[in-house]
């Protein structure tokens, strides 16, 4: 059966040289081609656990960030309450970790869970003083909460992560992310 299609092919393609070159570049072609966009693929589901899950919790913690600088304008001495000159520089860190990718936003959130936690203990009194120490509590919980989700969320992130950034390393994957340009996955501290 295969003499019969041979025999239709044009004439240069019935050389036995011309058809092992185009098998070999059907064969770079599928690895090349199927290989890049598997590997693309593949780094989503990786991405998604970061940006669908943990971003969140970490924004959330920023807001709470923000809440407690209201909160401290509002209580008497709170404005020079210690730990608010921190924490206002925190969030500016924060928000310019915010185009830099996850391990930037997780060392961004290192810095602001120090300063929130040391305003949080400077106000303390003034919130008692004015009757809002429930308020003052239920924001560092919140912060505190959506600190446990994220940290639950980090070690399955940096598992994948990391099973992703090492397929990357292995061969035929590494000359297929080359020609592709495909990128590690940023893992978090």
């Amino acid at each position: 059966m295969l003499e019969k299609l041979e025999t239709k092919l044009p004439g240069a393609l019935q050389k036995r040289g011309t058809a092992l070159a185009v098998a070999a570049g059907l064969a770079l072609v599928s690895v090349f081609g199927i290989g890049g966009l598997k590997l693309r693929s593949a780094r989503g589901p990786v991405a998604d656990v970061y940006y669908d899950r943990m971003e969140t919790e970490l924004d959330a913690r920023a807001d709470v960030g923000h809440n407690l600088l209201v909160l401290a304008a509002k209580l008497p001495g709170g404005e020079d309450a210690a730990g608010k000159a921190e924490l206002e520089k925190a969030l500016e860190n924060w928000e310019a970790s915010q185009q830099k990718g996850p391990s930037a936003k997780s060392l961004a959130d290192l810095e602001l869970e120090e300063t929130v936690n040391k305003l949080g203990e400077s106000l303390a009194k003034p919130a008692e003083e004015a009757g809002k120490t429930d308020l003052l509590n239920r924001q560092l919980a919140e912060f505190e909460s959506h600190g446990n989700v994220f940290g639950h969320e980090l070690e399955a992130y940096n598992e994948q992560a990391k099973a992703y950034n090492d397929r990357l390393h292995s061969f035929p994957a590494m000359l297929i992310r080359l020609i592709w340009g495909i990128q590690e996955v940023d893992l978090c501290v």
